[in-house]
């Protein structure tokens, strides 16, 4: 707590005797003002905390006091420590004029004297000291630890090095200027974080990193204040020398207010880290306003300790490999464990003094070729992920501001940096991003501060992932898995495009590895229980003990899915799958895993059973992987490795989901939850259950999958739904007013209307969708008029129709009927159209997972088919009532009379009025869109292609029916038919197909008669 005293500011000039008035003046009214707390005067009394810390103020103030050479100085200098003090305060703030005032003066005053260097020694012995005179021995130190730091940045700003450091400075734009100081920063975090003896050895490199960043600092204030004037050097240094002055203060009113209620021992421990502060030459406050350190509490130095572990773990994977290289890996194979750490350590001191120096030249030398022509890291492990995440939100953001109609959901990675140049060097400029990223969480920059609940996550993963880290075998794999650990997905749809690449050669390195240790009779490294529980009352450090467990079932679910694959009783296995039809191994694969989902895992017979289960699943499901490969390899033998790293990759993806899900389920468990979680992962791993192998080994294979599906059912509905959306568009205006309109301005209105329409489905607000039809859009009827039933109520109506039709009932007794919705009038066609896709992939996800249901190969590439052949008439139609009738027809077997709806004939008329309104209106000639040439080899590419085709034709057809039916002549014929008896139009009917038959095979091409 201070004392606020009323401030006399003087100006002009006054007499020595007007001077000693005015301070016997303010010291009564100081007096009396402390002596009214004391009293317990205005209900505002000091406690005995309060009354301890306002003495040591006093103290302070006289500290202040004795240290400056001038009245004046002295003066501003106790006036300025009455109050709390601002940092660079981008208000009006008159104690800056003072402390710039003060700062003038003591640069001009420097050259009389000289930097003070303070020995290791303590004030007087700690004990027996109370709390009283141990808090005025820490404001003692802290104050000649101030004077210490002004008396070196002073130097740094008139020194002789100080013309070079401004003038490098100067040379720099502002973009190197703040990358240089990032990088200084960096350097400096590290000498910081070392130890007291490596400290004081490398005092000087610690100066000459501060006076560069002096030079660049200067420069950055020159830019900031200013205002298009010249300022001279001494102004420039003036203001950075307040910057100092602030900040020290700020600090010691922090100190001040920390130490109340602290006890004895805190209170020593306090004073000795503020000696070894001036000791060791910290110059933390200048480091602070130069480079833009600042104190961290101990849960944020906790976080940064967790970031500089885990890149610890990821260099000494590379020092080890670049020693095995070294020594060649039989050489080093056969050496004593404590040989090899000795030489790990000492490496790793090498690369951490010169990473401390910014030697990253010579950092290189220490890997020698390693990694230079054989990767790049960035390639491997992606941007940081904090620039991920920044894609997603602007990704997001696009949505929201409706500045984009988003269907594709992968992110593209930032652009790739200018590389160092070598595998440390690039790993210490990745750690400098993830750190500056970190920093400006801490700091709040840009009004983002970083939540506790968001810094134990953080600090969560990156404990995670240092662990993952330490399990892998070699540098390539654990750059590989790092990276792809920290892009887990915030949402799953969201993805980097090359993630998937980097997940496929994660499984490559993991295969390759596990078979190189099998040629070496080595076996897979036994994952071993930690019977130490973590301590009561820990609950993060339960949290990761759960995820531990959590990761090493995963290492037993790849090893075991490599051991099935690959061991030589599979190939049997792997025989009688090949001589199974293809339907039979899907319809097998389905079997298997109904059969295991029955199984009591907690029986010995049943857990060998579930491993018999997975071993034939594996067997069928390689070879269903490598027709399927095969295939897409155009003909190309696919070897069985290929096979297994591809099933590797797609259990590796599964683990990663399944692992985020629990990370995130963590998050308000009691520590008697996550026990019982915990002990689950280790049963479950112990008994080989293998979850996510027979998810991998059970999942669909070939055309048709289940995203393929889904996909092609969405695109469908959104055609409709474009339809929809631009027709209200249309009604909004006139017929001329849309004709005047580009395609472009078009385009973007109706990207605006679905995007709103989007976010009211995805809010829920129903009523709304009518309104962003406009009031006075109708269609005919509703959308089940439109299109017919729901496929549900269709499926069953069919399936009851078909199972009581008996031989001699009339085909018009039999035909379905479409309960009467065609009178019935829309009230929503939004919510109706949406409802019915909801309904229809209700429907299409029970045929794909019910095993009583189950889709075959066939049945799924046809229902593929026949969902793109519905998305194709929707995009060939004019508006959407002609397009949703010709999507519903469609939908149902015309040609099978018992199939049809009872009012799908006159949908069908419906459809043809409106097909030839539209004709006539475009009154154009017969256009059919050019055939393209497919020789790609793909089965999707040529159905695409065959259904195209098909369209095409059948739009052709429709058009010459119509000029046929509307030519000069065509009056003639109907009244010579009409004079014809039936069995003489079927003769000419019958003449008439036969000549056309007769010109089709004579042509070989085109030929019409009408």
């Amino acid at each position: 707590m201070g004392i606020n005293i009323i401030c006399f500011i003087v100006t002009g000039s006054t007499t020595g005797g007007e001077l000693l008035s005015d301070l016997h003046s303010r010291h009564m009214m100081e007096r009396e003002y402390l002596l009214s707390k004391l009293r317990m005067e205005n209900d505002k009394t000091l406690n005995n905390a309060e009354i301890i810390t306002v003495y040591v103020q006093i103290i302070r103030q006289q500290k202040y006091a004795e240290s400056e050479a001038l009245f004046e100085n002295s003066s501003i200098a106790v006036g300025i420590a009455e109050r709390p003090q601002l940092f660079k305060s981008s208000k009006f703030d008159s104690d800056r004029n003072r402390q710039e005032k003060l700062a003038i003066e003591r640069l001009q005053n420097w050259k009389k004297r000289k930097v003070q260097r303070f020995e290791d020694e303590s004030i007087t012995d700690n004990k027996n000291k109370g709390i009283v005179e141990l808090q005025v021995d820490v404001i003692k130190i802290a104050v000649r630890k101030h004077t210490h730091e002004r008396e070196i940045l002073i130097t740094m700003l008139q020194g002789k090095e100080s013309s070079s450091a401004k003038t490098a400075g100067r040379r720099l734009n502002k973009e190197q200027r703040e990358k240089r100081l990032k990088e200084l920063c960096g350097q400096r975090s590290d000498w910081r974080e070392s130890s007291s003896q490596y400290m004081i050895s490398k005092r000087n490199l610690h100066r000459r990193l501060l006076q560069e960043g002096v030079g660049i600092y200067q420069e950055v204030r020159r830019e900031e204040i200013k205002n298009g004037h010249n300022l001279d050097d001494l102004l420039i240094s003036a203001n950075v020398l307040a910057d100092l002055q602030q900040k020290q203060d700020r600090e010691i009113n922090l100190l001040l207010t920390n130490m109340q209620n602290k006890s004895a021992s805190e209170l020593r421990d306090i004073k000795r880290s503020e000696e070894r502060a001036v000791v060791e030459e910290w110059l933390d406050n200048v480091s602070s306003v130069v480079l833009g350190t600042f104190d961290l509490s101990q849960e944020e130095r906790e976080l940064i300790k967790a970031l500089e572990n885990k890149y610890d773990v990821i260099r000494d994977k590379l020092l080890t490999e670049t020693l095995k290289r070294h020594y060649g890996a039989d050489a080093w194979k056969d050496m004593l464990e404590n040989e090899q750490q000795r030489l790990l350590s000492k490496k790793k001191l090498e690369e951490r003094s010169l990473r401390q120096e910014g030697k990253l030249d010579e950092m290189a030398a220490l890997v020698g070729d390693f990694g230079k022509n054989e990767f790049n890291l960035e390639e491997l492990m992606g941007r940081i992920q904090t620039e991920y995440h920044q894609k997603y939100l602007e990704k997001q953001s696009r949505i929201q501001k409706e500045d984009e109609d988003v269907t594709d959901y992968e992110i593209e990675e930032p652009l790739a940096v200018k590389k160092i140049g070598n595998p440390l060097g690039d790993l210490q400029y990745r750690f400098s991003e993830d750190m500056d990223a970190l920093m400006g969480k801490l700091k709040g920059e840009e009004g983002v501060f970083l939540r506790e609940q968001g810094r134990i996550q953080l600090l969560q993963r990156w404990k995670r992932q240092r662990n993952r880290a330490e399990k892998e075998e070699k540098f390539l794999d654990t750059v590989l898995m790092v990276g792809l650990a920290e892009r887990i997905p915030i949402n799953i749809d969201m993805r980097v495009k090359k993630d998937k690449t980097r997940n496929f050669q994660l499984a490559r390195e993991r295969y390759s590895n596990r078979e190189h240790r099998k040629s070496q009779g080595l076996y897979d490294e036994l994952e071993f229980d930690n019977h130490v529980l973590p301590p009561k009352g820990e609950l993060e450090t339960w949290k990761e003990s759960m995820m531990i467990e959590v990761d090493k079932r995963h290492r037993m679910e790849r090893n075991l899915m490599m051991s099935i694959l690959t061991d030589k009783g599979s190939e049997e296995l792997r025989e009688v799958a090949r001589s199974m039809p293809d339907d039979e191994r899907q319809k097998r694969l389905a079997e298997l895993k109904r059969k295991r989902e029955g199984l009591e895992l907690d029986s010995k017979d049943d857990q060998e059973q579930n491993l018999d289960i997975l071993e034939e699943s594996g067997a069928i499901k390689s070879v269903v992987r490598r027709l399927v490969m095969e295939e897409e390899a155009q003909g190309k033998i696919v070897s069985h490795g290929e096979i297994v790293v591809s099933l590797l990759a797609e259990l590796q993806e599964e683990q990663e989901r399944e692992g985020e899900r629990i990370f995130l389920s963590l998050d308000g468990k009691t520590e008697d939850d996550i026990s019982g979680m915990r002990y689950d992962q280790i049963t479950r791993r112990k008994i080989d259950r293998g979850d996510n192998i027979m998810e991998i080994f059970s999942m669909y294979e070939g055309a048709g999958q289940e995203d393929e599906l889904i996909k092609a059912l969405e695109e469908k509905y959104d055609v409709l739904k474009d339809r929809l959306l631009c027709d209200a568009l249309r009604r909004q205006m006139s017929e001329e007013d849309w004709l005047n309109l580009s395609d472009e301005e078009k385009k973007r209105r109706l990207l605006k209307l679905k995007l709103e329409e989007r976010r009211l489905q995805r809010d829920g607000k129903h009523d709304a969708l009518v309104t962003l039809l406009g009031d006075n859009f109708h269609i005919q009827g509703n959308v089940s008029s439109l299109m017919g039933e729901h496929q549900s109520k269709y499926k069953q109506k069919l399936i009851k129709r078909l199972a009581k039709k008996k031989p001699d009932v009339a085909e018009n007794d039999g035909i379905l009927e479409d309960e009467g919705e065609r009178k019935k009038k829309s009230t929503n066609t939004l919510l109706e159209l949406h409802d019915r896709y909801r309904d229809e992939r209700d429907v299409l996800m029970t045929n794909l997972r019910d095993p009583q249901a189950l889709m075959n190969k066939k049945e799924r590439q046809a229902c593929l088919i026949k969902l793109k052949r519905e998305k194709q008439k929707a995009e060939r139609e004019e508006g959407f009532e002609a397009a949703a009738l010709a999507v519903g027809l469609a939908e149902r077997k015309q040609s099978q009379f018992a199939e049809r709806l009872q009012h799908d004939r006159e949908r069908q008329e419906d459809l043809a009025r409106r097909r030839i309104t539209f004709l006539r209106k475009k009154k154009t000639e017969i256009q059919s869109e050019d055939d393209q040439l497919v020789n790609s080899g793909n089965r999707a590419d040529m159905q695409d292609a065959v259904l195209r085709a098909l369209e095409n034709k059948h739009a052709v057809e429709r058009q010459v029916l119509l000029e046929i039916l509307q030519q000069d002549g065509y009056q003639q014929f109907r009244e010579f038919a009409r004079i014809m008896t039936e069995v003489q139009r079927q003769d000419k009917l019958d003449e008439l197909v036969l000549n056309k038959q007769e010109l089709d095979s004579g042509k070989n091409g085109l030929s019409c008669i009408y």
